[in-house]
């Protein structure tokens, strides 16, 4: 997202299995995001078994028992991250969500205009680009 003209980053600090290994990283809300930052620094890959909710608070009547493939689903929930369609001034929880209603005939909008609408625990990063530093020649004395 852009803010007069600069790259804006919105991020959440990482609450999975926090009393016991804390990655102490910040993750973007979105599910892909979530996904990719518990297998490469949770080692948690999902899968079709059931497994527990490790986010720190989780009070979800199914947090000890849920699909591995729904965790990353559900942590947006925690993290508090939606969809909102600007056309129609609606929210959704998921982008699939959002593409579902607006592909229905009946939706009363049909102009969908997608914006992330962040959770109150974000932190916002305005990103710079640098380029890489010169190196400078050293003259050796002679």
């Amino acid at each position: 997202m852009r803010n007069g003209g600069r790259l804006l980053l919105h991020v959440y600090e990482c609450q999975w299995d926090k009393s016991h290994s804390p990655c102490g990283m910040h993750i973007e809300g979105d599910q892909a995001s979530v996904t990719d930052h518990l297998a490469r620094f949770h080692g948690f890959t999902g899968g079709e078994g059931e497994t527990a909710c490790l986010w720190d608070g989780c009070t979800s009547k199914k947090r000890s028992a849920m699909k591995g493939t729904s965790v990353a689903r559900h942590l947006v929930t925690h993290i508090g991250y939606k969809i909102k369609c600007m056309a129609c001034n609606i929210d959704y929880a998921r982008e699939d969500a959002c593409r579902r209603s607006h592909a229905n005939a009946r939706s009363e909008c049909q102009r969908m205009q997608l914006a992330p609408v962040h959770g109150t625990g974000v932190i916002t990063l305005r990103v710079q680009t640098c380029e890489p530093p010169t190196k400078k020649r050293h003259i050796a004395d002679a």
